[in-house]
């Protein structure tokens, strides 16, 4: 099979004597592999809100619910093996937990739901402040030299935001680099995998599923 030759005309080449023009016939849509499609993600955020228990149609209680999603991952982070045991407290008092997250979401499909929303996610995160008003994320941001106002780009499932501006990316990639660091130490040099692999153990056993030897029990 012989390649297709390079004409000289932009975005055309020469194929088994036809020109082509690429530029004509290009894709309306594809999809990246690591976030999730509009149509999975809209079918999640239902899912979330059903088991939070907010089947309000009320689109003001629908933004208090994502952005308090938002904050609770950009605290914690969207690793597949963190544990969402703790809390969100909506703007108007409503306590949900945070394991509703990776129940709708899927345990291997966290993260990519939140790359799914990045454009409305940096735009809430940005725009509300909440990350700027959170001593304790302010903190942690300044550790590896990021400014208050630049804390919320820091969130694990940001990367290659089309909205960052250069200030934003900076504070990103320093973010990202000390979070490398800290979990090659908090591992111990174990693969991701390793981590893994220990924390389905930790669930089966804690479901009566393995015994003490690691053996599989049979329920009859």
């Amino acid at each position: 099979m012989s390649l297709p030759k390079q004409n000289d005309a932009a975005g055309t080449s020469v194929s088994g004597g036809k020109t082509v023009d690429w530029a004509a016939v290009k894709p309306l849509a594809v999809s990246h592999e690591d976030a999730m499609d509009y149509g999975k993600v809209k079918n999640v955020w239902a899912e979330m809100m059903k088991l939070a228990g907010l089947r309000a149609p009320d689109e003001k209680l629908q933004a208090a619910f994502r952005l308090a999603v938002y904050k609770y991952a950009h605290a914690n982070g969207t690793s597949r093996v963190g544990q969402y045991e703790g809390e969100m407290t909506l703007s108007d008092g409503t306590k949900v937990p945070a394991a509703v997250i990776p129940r709708a979401t899927g345990a291997f499909a966290i993260r990519k739901f939140f790359r799914g929303n990045m454009t409305e996610s940096y735009v809430a995160l940005k725009e509300s402040g909440v990350v700027e008003s959170d001593e304790r994320s302010v903190a942690k941001a300044a550790k590896f030299g990021v400014s208050a106002a630049c804390a919320f780009a820091t969130a694990d499932w940001m990367s290659d935001c089309p909205m960052f501006t250069p200030a934003e990316v900076s504070a990103h990639e320093k973010a990202f680099t000390y979070a490398v660091e800290r979990a090659k130490r908090a591992r111990g040099g174990r693969p991701l995998e390793s981590v893994e692999a220990g924390h389905l153990r930790a669930g089966l056993e804690a479901q009566g599923q393995l015994d003490a030897s690691g053996g599989e029990l049979v329920d009859f």
